[in-house]
């Protein structure tokens, strides 16, 4: 009886997607004619499929664990999370065309912008509806995958990222590949441990990638950045792989080894690129001609340098800065000096102030669960 009525709500939010595509796709036909529209209502629709086949096959994981019932509806979580799928097979329209022009120009970036918003609404959103689910859980990694290969394509294929970017989306399926040849081997698979800086740190590919979709910002900055934000995600992985096979578990060389490098990064590491901010910035205002910069500018930038310097609320002053970088040297020739400031602010935005911060809320609303 349970599964039908998921099966109403399926269909319900199946029939808003169609109707979101249809409206999609006369915009789309408005500005770019019927060729354009109709390749991207074939691969929308294609991965819309994917998107519903992957939840409808799950209905039954509904529940907390498999000694759980059932719950009574899909919960405002699931439904969120179908939405994010919904939104990706939208975006996946958008793949092997031109970027488009007008107003549709915005649309591929509003869409990703809505996905990540969703992917950390629909978790908190479980959590105070007491309604978090396997569904939930297993949709979140399949929908990770989908957006993960699609959002990184569209912006490669835009010029708004590097081809090395997608370093990001073949690390991920290696990685489950990698798995999956171990399983089948007979190997052993350590299952990984709960690690919110991991998921903070893909949160905030979402939410870049999501960025350089819109036409705000432009190349060669936004491929820099991208490599900067690429590093730690990829550090990340080799870890996670390490630990899955047991080379790194407690007490064993290599974990000793991570340790210690966590202890200099939280210490020094991070704290001396509070530093390098701050002295490159400056080094950079003197070698400018200050006709250039803008009051604003000036202003915005002096606010973030005390915020990152201070370490209150250092991430939020770090994304200020790479936002004031990033308008300041649209459509340039990127120094070294520049270059190295960019990788500097985003590592910061990414993974702290470290020590001597005098305020980090900013940092302990990136790294907890919301609801939890």
């Amino acid at each position: 009886m349970k599964l039908i009525l998921y099966k109403k709500e399926i269909s319900l939010l199946l029939l808003s997607a169609i109707w979101l595509f249809f409206l999609l796709y006369l915009g789309i036909a408005d500005v770019h004619g019927r060729s354009y529209s109709t390749q991207w209502l074939i691969q929308a629709l294609g991965v819309l499929v994917i998107v519903f086949y992957q939840t409808i096959k799950r209905l039954n994981k509904n529940r907390l664990n498999i000694n759980s019932s059932l719950y009574p509806s899909l919960g405002w979580g699931n439904r969120f999370t179908i939405i994010r799928g919904i939104m990706i097979a939208a975006l996946a329209g958008f793949l092997f065309q031109v970027w488009p022009v007008s107003y549709l120009a915005w649309i591929p970036g509003i869409i990703y912008l809505i996905a990540s918003i969703i992917d950390r609404l629909d978790g908190y959103l479980a959590r105070i509806t007491c309604m978090q689910s396997q569904l939930g859980t297993e949709l979140d990694t399949v929908y990770d995958a989908v957006g993960l290969l699609i959002a990184p394509v569209l912006a490669v294929t835009y010029g708004q990222l590097h081809w090395s970017y997608l370093l990001v989306s073949i690390a991920y399926y290696l990685f489950v590949i990698g798995i999956k040849l171990r399983e089948f081997r007979g190997l052993r698979v350590i299952e990984l441990p709960p690690n919110i800086s991991r998921r903070a740190i893909a949160g905030f590919q979402m939410g870049f990638v999501a960025v350089v979709l819109l036409p705000v910002f432009h190349p060669p900055i936004t491929q820099i950045a991208g490599m900067a934000f690429m590093i730690p995600l990829l550090f990340g992985f080799i870890i996670d792989w390490f630990i899955v096979r047991g080379t790194i578990s407690s007490g064993t060389g290599l974990s000793v080894l991570l340790d210690k490098l966590r202890f200099l990064s939280f210490n020094y590491f991070l704290p001396a690129l509070r530093i390098l901010v701050v002295c490159l910035t400056i080094h950079l205002y003197i070698t400018t001609n200050g006709n250039e910069i803008k009051i604003a500018s000036i202003v915005l930038a002096s606010i973030s340098l005390v915020l990152i310097i201070t370490g209150i609320i250092g991430r939020i002053g770090a994304v200020v800065l790479s936002i004031v970088l990033g308008f300041y040297f649209q459509d340039q020739m990127l120094s070294t000096n520049v270059i190295v400031l960019l990788f500097c602010i985003i590592w910061i935005m990414m993974l702290g102030t470290g020590y001597f911060s005098l305020y980090k809320r900013d940092e302990d609303w990136v790294n907890r669960y919301d609801g939890a």
